[in-house]
């Protein structure tokens, strides 16, 4: 068995024994809610980091001092928060990039919830983090992950689970490792558009017979549609053959129908999928984007707007209807012109970049980070942050503009 060891240069990041990581926690979580949770313990300051794609998010807490930080760990581990247990860690940059004391558990009850899991297995060494995985439904899928501050505690961990396995049988307790290609990981494929003479599991077996061993096959009939139409799932034996039947099955003309063939995804791997697709378009439509607003606080009118922006592709103009119609947004027809516009625009409008709503450092992360567009995207909030510095704000007039405008109309 392969035992975990943890290389001299993880010793370069130190802890931080008045700051914990709370995770697991609602992605809408707000800051009055950690105050009231956190707010006897002498909590100094928090940052918040939301996973759009996952809706979870993470806190970073300060304590005033190290004990408050180790009484906030005992009391309020696992604490549950809308349907979600609260996981509360040491700060310690070195663990969550270290692999070494990470474990995989599965097999134990479906009732078992995580600090049930955390005071079965703390005997072994001091755990920096334990989680049981769950569903859109929080129901637990009966495996988990358990990493200790020591290796040596898993590697004790891992060699006495059948001791283990009496009280609880088929305990499996293995080293974890991510997977550096995780998309290719996977036995289930998904098929659908299938000719109408594959109506049951032992023709769709006969077509993807030749790629593998299959260990199980389903086919359901879909009636939503205006035709009856059938899809099915295959599951091979290994992942190499999964891949090689999508690779070869995708888009082939059986019967005459074109074949749909992907990886099966669960509910919730759909549901992130979506996310992710809603986040990216808003993403790139706001690096298209500058927010735009009259200096003097007067209403925005689109062909002021559009006067301005003469030298530029403006694709599209819109105008905010709240406040008072003060502010509005101006679409140019790629990101280049955009961020040509914040650094050259020189006139009686204040320019700056589109943002989120209540999310301030999304798009310039993006920007700096050039198109390297990782997703899942993360959203960085902070209390008493320090506020983005302002635009410049252009020079010129814009009375004569709104009073040339008045004169226009009043001719007409």
């Amino acid at each position: 068995m392969q035992s975990f060891t943890r290389s001299d240069s993880d010793s370069d990041a130190t802890p931080n024994p008045t700051k914990l990581v709370a995770s697991n926690l609602p992605y809408n979580i707000a800051f009055g809610e950690l105050e009231d949770i956190f707010g006897e313990h002498r909590l100094i300051g928090y940052s918040v980091r939301r996973n759009y794609v996952l809706q979870s998010a993470t806190a970073l807490l300060t304590f005033e001092s190290p004990i408050r930080a180790l009484n906030a760990k005992e009391q309020l581990n696992f604490l549950p928060i809308s349907n979600k247990e609260m996981l509360l860690a040491n700060f310690n940059p070195s663990m969550v990039a270290d692999e070494a004391g990470n474990l995989f558990v599965k097999g134990f009850p479906c009732d078992m919830t995580s600090k049930d899991l955390y005071n079965f297995f703390k005997s072994y060494g001091e755990i920096f983090s334990c989680k049981i995985a769950r569903d859109s439904l929080n129901t637990s899928k009966r495996y988990g992950f358990i990493h200790y501050m020591e290796p040596e505690s898993a590697n004790r961990l891992m060699e006495e689970q059948s001791m283990l396995q009496g009280q609880f049988p088929g305990l499996i307790v293995q080293e974890y490792r991510r997977s550096t290609h995780p998309q290719l990981q996977f036995n289930n494929i998904y098929v659908k558009n299938l000719p109408p003479t594959v109506t049951t599991g032992a023709a769709l077996k006969e077509l993807f017979a030749a790629y593998g061993r299959i260990t199980s096959i389903g086919i359901k009939r879909n009636t939503l549609g205006r035709r009856p139409s059938y899809f099915g799932f295959v599951c091979f034996d290994n992942a190499e053959d999964a891949m090689r039947a999508v690779r070869a099955m995708n888009g082939k003309n059986v019967y005459g129908h074109n074949l749909y063939v992907c990886k099966s995804l669960s509910k919730d791997q759909l549901a992130r999928e979506k996310r992710s697709r809603i986040l990216q378009s808003k993403i790139e439509w706001m690096l298209r984007c500058v927010f735009v607003k009259l200096r003097n606080r007067n209403a925005l009118d689109e062909e002021i707007v559009r006067q301005q922006f003469l030298n530029y592709a403006v694709k599209k103009v819109c105008i905010f209807r709240g406040g008072g119609r003060k502010a509005g947004a101006v679409e140019f027809e790629n990101r280049e012109l955009a961020n040509k516009v914040i650094t050259d625009y020189s006139g009686p409008l204040i320019v700056k970049r589109m943002e989120l709503k209540n999310h301030k450092s999304t798009v310039s992360r993006i920007i700096r980070h050039g198109e390297r567009m990782y997703y899942p995207l993360y959203i960085v909030d902070q209390k008493n942050s320090v506020e983005p510095v302002e635009p410049r704000e252009c020079e010129g007039q814009c009375n004569s503009l709104q009073e040339e405008r008045t004169t226009q109309r009043t001719q007409h």
